[in-house]
């Protein structure tokens, strides 16, 4: 069985139903939209769409305060190998050595 969890049996939910009881407010929204009643949003139960959307994080991993871009690029064996070597996290620390390398090196003076 799937859906919601609940604290009524089957049995109970069945009996409910048979009284003419529920736990929805459908038969009464469809009751009044034959009326003609337009359903109240004035209220404090108004749904807040901009607050809906602030509370529901997105999905995916969280973005970081520096944008990087995605590059494809080719590296020796023995490179990728000594920084994959260091555990997670070595993409970043291949970073940060290259940023640490750039602030004394100008890559232009090296030959491809």
């Amino acid at each position: 069985m799937t859906g919601l969890p609940t604290t009524k049996t089957t049995e109970a939910l069945q009996a409910m139903r048979e009284r003419g009881e529920s736990l929805s407010d459908l038969a009464r929204v469809k009751r009044e939209a034959l009326l003609g009643i337009e359903p109240d949003t004035s209220g404090d139960d108004a749904l807040d769409l901009n607050a809906l959307h602030e509370a529901i994080r997105p999905r995916g991993r969280p973005r970081g305060m520096v944008n990087k871009l995605q590059v494809t690029v080719r590296y020796s064996p023995d490179v990728i190998a000594r920084f994959r070597a260091t555990g997670p996290g070595w993409q970043s620390r291949m970073d940060a050595a290259l940023q640490d390398w750039l602030k004394d090196h100008d890559p232009r003076h090296i030959p491809a």
